[in-house]
């Protein structure tokens, strides 16, 4: 007897050579060739933060002239950043931790909550790209 059937696994790879994400851009975007796109430019906001001070949040040391917090005229030295996209900066005692949170490609929008001096809280955003641009 034994009627055992073998199922066939269907394989996901169907032998294709292109990459069905690459299908999902613009031509435009496409690698051409064999070389794939360059990685894209990343860019912080341009300011310096102080030191966690356990008090929740980092504090903005100074602004970069013409940097992106200085141009969209989102941060000033002072200010205490509570969150950068909804996460929060609770003791960061790791600097590429923050360079995670406050880098992103260049053109792209990060929501800030800030504290300022003067107690006010308020939601800014600032538009990442290269100093001077």
């Amino acid at each position: 007897g034994g009627g055992v059937q073998r199922q066939v696994s269907l394989s996901s790879d169907s032998g294709l050579p292109r990459d069905p994400s690459v299908e999902l851009l613009p031509a435009s975007q496409r690698p051409s060739g064999p070389r794939s796109a360059p990685k894209p430019k990343l860019c912080g906001f341009g300011v310096t933060f102080k030191k966690s001070d356990g008090m929740g949040g980092m504090v903005v040391k100074r602004v970069k002239l013409l940097g992106p917090a200085a141009t969209s005229n989102a941060l000033r030295a002072g200010d205490r950043v509570l969150s950068i996209d909804g996460s929060p900066l609770e003791d960061i005692q790791d600097a590429m931790h923050l360079a995670r949170l406050t880098h992103g490609e260049q053109g792209s929008a990060a929501v800030l909550t800030v504290l300022r001096p003067s107690g006010e809280r308020e939601d800014v955003v600032v538009v990442r790209h290269p100093a001077g641009a």
